[in-house]
This record gives structure tokens, C-alpha cells and sequence, in this order.
């Protein structure tokens, strides 16, 4: 592996032997991958076009998800295929080449989002020990006239639209309503990401158990937030992966925006 620098000074790894291949048709398979890339007089170990399997009733479904890798005999050779191949058709398609970054376990980046919890823990932990108790109240017991004709405060959720850009946070959207974390992994892994977040689509009780006896995938929301560890990445995933094609949709990357915690309140009256 190779280190290089970024323009926080934070070290990137790449594999030195590996390169990340995307827009690769969805058709194409792994011997044709490498037979396009031995053609072209490249020494290279193997390649592999990662594919998703997805189970509809009795049917079992394998689809590939538009990105590939290819494992060369040395640096060297991957060096010069990222230089004369970045660009060129295959299958009918311009791919694109960089060098791979080693791919991010899933169970480090839960492991990262857990620590970051861990450190907000114990100040809400004092907040709540210094804050004193709540005096509950019987169900029967009556308010006070006056009190019960005062106005209440209505919590009012602040739009979207008046929050603030996040400095490390990507949203992605116009995903496959079957993706889940594990396929997002690697198609970012050339980031070094904090956490990914599919937020998954909620359904009735009913519902659910329809499809779990069906054998009917879960479904999210339709999109993702990516939060990277450099904030100076984030300008840089959006130029590279928005209108990226995944699993025959065309990705949408932006800046997310961080809701404002403090929510505007009304007064509603209340009749006595």
C-alpha cells in the first residue's frame, strides 16, 4: 500500500495493486472485465464486478451494481491503466479508473458511530443529574383556573429550508428502495467515511409480517447521508459521484443540511 497527503494533511491509503473501476455496464461479468483489460497487453491477478442478490417471493435475483475492481500483477501496471484506460469505452460505456482504497469494515464504522455517542453520553448524563426532578401530578387532580386559561406553547417544526449546510455531511438520493449499508461500503470506500445512514422506510405491523412471509426485502426512504471523516472530501464526493449510476438510477449527491435543535414555539390559546 501507498500513502499521499490530502490538503488537511490527513493520510490517504491506496492499494497499490488495485484499481476502482465505475459506470460499468450492468451486463458485464467478471471474465469480460478482465479480458477487456488483458487485450490491452495489462498483467493483472483477477476482477471482480461486486453484484447484489435480491430475493422477490420464490425468485432470486442477482444484479450488479455499476463498479468494479481489478487486481494488478504490480503498482506499476495499475498506474498506467489508471492513466491510458481512464476514459475508454467498454461495452459501450466510458468507465472511470482511480486507485482503491482498502474497503471499510461495517463493524468499524459502527464501532466510530459508537464512540461518537459514548462522548456526548456523560453531559447528558450530568444535565440530567443536575436538573431537578419533575414533580408528577395525579391524573385526577384538576389545574388551577387560572393556570388552565393561560396559553400553551406549541412546538412548531422549523423547515428544512432554514437550516445550516453541514461542513461534513453528504445526502444521497434517488437510491433503490433495496440498498442497504453494506452496498453504499464500497462504492465510497475511495472516502474515508465516519458513518453511512440508510434510513429505512417504516411500514404497519401487518405489513411487515406480509412481507416476511413472503420473503419481501426491507425498503428505506429512498436515500442516504454519508459523513465523512475530512471535511475537504466532501466537495470532492459530490463532483465524483453525483450523477454516478447505480443499479440503473442515476445518484444525486448535495451538501445534507443540519436541522436547527432549538424549535420555534407559537402561543395557542386555550379555551377554559
Amino acid at each position: 500500500m501507498s500513502t499521499s497527503e490530502s490538503p488537511e494533511n490527513a493520510t490517504v491509503v491506496e492499494i497499490d495493486d488495485r484499481v476502482f473501476i465505475r459506470n460499468l455496464d450492468y451486463h458485464a461479468t467478471n471474465e469480460q472485465l478482465e479480458a477487456y483489460f488483458q487485450e490491452k497487453g495489462y498483467q493483472l491477478t483477477s476482477a471482480e464486478i461486486p453484484k447484489k442478490v435480491i430475493t422477490r417471493g420464490e425468485k432470486t435475483i442477482e444484479r450488479a451494481l455499476g463498479f468494479g475492481f481489478v487486481d494488478f500483477a504490480s503498482k506499476e501496471e495499475a498506474d498506467r491503466a489508471v492513466s491510458e484506460v481512464d476514459g475508454t469505452e467498454f461495452n459501450g460505456r466510458p468507465i472511470s479508473l482511480k486507485k482503491a482504497h482498502p474497503r471499510k469494515d461495517p463493524s468499524e464504522l459502527l464501532e466510530k458511530k459508537t464512540k461518537t455517542k459514548a462522548k456526548k453520553a456523560p453531559v447528558e448524563t450530568l444535565d440530567q443529574e443536575a436538573a431537578p426532578k419533575k414533580k408528577t401530578r395525579s391524573r385526577r387532580a384538576k389545574k388551577p383556573v387560572e393556570e388552565a386559561s393561560k396559553p400553551k406553547k406549541k412546538a412548531v417544526k422549523v423547515p428544512l429550508s432554514e437550516g445550516t449546510p453541514s461542513k461534513d455531511t453528504v445526502i444521497v438520493t434517488n437510491l433503490p428502495f433495496t440498498t442497504s449499508v453494506e452496498d453504499l461500503v464500497p462504492v465510497f470506500s475511495l472516502f474515508e467515511t465516519l458513518f453511512i445512514h440508510v434510513p429505512a422506510k417504516r411500514f404497519p405491523r401487518h405489513v411487515l409480517e406480509k412481507m416476511k412471509e413472503e420473503n419481501t426485502p426491507a425498503r428505506n426512504k429512498g436515500f442516504a447521508f454519508v459523513k465523512l471523516v475530512h471535511e475537504a472530501d466532501v466537495s470532492k464526493l459530490i463532483e465524483q459521484f453525483n450523477g454516478f449510476e447505480f443499479e440503473e438510477r442515476t445518484l444525486g449527491l448535495e451538501v445534507a443540511v443540519d436541522r436547527l435543535r432549538e424549535t420555534a414555539t407559537e402561543e395557542v390559546p386555550v379555551e377554559a
